[in-house]
Parts: C-alpha cells; sequence; structure tokens
C-alpha cells in the first residue's frame, strides 16, 4: 500500500490565499507598510508587490476617501476587530471602486 506524502499546512494556506480569485491583503496598521497580499490584489489595483515593498505606496493611499481609511482604523483600535467594512478603494488608474476592509 502506497505511504501517504505529509501535507505541509503553512504550504498549503500560503497557495491557498495566493491562488484565492478574492482580492486580499495584509498590511501593518503601525507602518502602513504590507505583510502580504495575493495575486488578485495586486490585479485590482494594478500596483504590484515593488510598489509596496519600496513604500511606494501604503495602506492609506488604496482608500478613495482618507475618512473612511481614518475610520478603519480608528476602529480597530477601539474594537481590535473589524468585519466586512464598506469602503471606497483606488485602483492604479485612480478610478474608484467599492471593497470590504477587515481586520
Amino acid at each position: 500500500m502506497p505511504r501517504e506524502k505529509s501535507l505541509d499546512q503553512p504550504k498549503l494556506i500560503q497557495e491557498l490565499f495566493e491562488l484565492s480569485p478574492t482580492a486580499s491583503s495584509v498590511f501593518n496598521m503601525v507602518t502602513g507598510q504590507k505583510l502580504i497580499l495575493n495575486r488578485a490584489f495586486e490585479a485590482k489595483l494594478g500596483l504590484s508587490r515593488d510598489q509596496f515593498d519600496s513604500g511606494e505606496v501604503s495602506f492609506k493611499d488604496l482608500f478613495a476617501v482618507q475618512a473612511e481609511a481614518d475610520q478603519f482604523t480608528e476602529r480597530l483600535k477601539s474594537r481590535e476587530v473589524v468585519r466586512r467594512m464598506e469602503v471606497t478603494l483606488l485602483d492604479k488608474e485612480g478610478r474608484e471602486f467599492q471593497g470590504l476592509a477587515s481586520g
């Protein structure tokens, strides 16, 4: 009987995140710098990982309405968890689109 290969769970989770059709990212709320983002996030915004890694683009730069970015950040500070807050985001060309922010 063939032996099963052991499952590398962290690698599997990373691949599921990376290949998800849902645009997703994780940012450090203190620095505003990207920790991780997936391919769908890059495609939706038209921005590369290099632009985030270099500091050219930060968390607050993604919001069309800075008051929404501030409100999201304040909610995180006061509640520690925010689920599916509707926000208006910007892509590379400056086009606005609706998204959901969680943290």
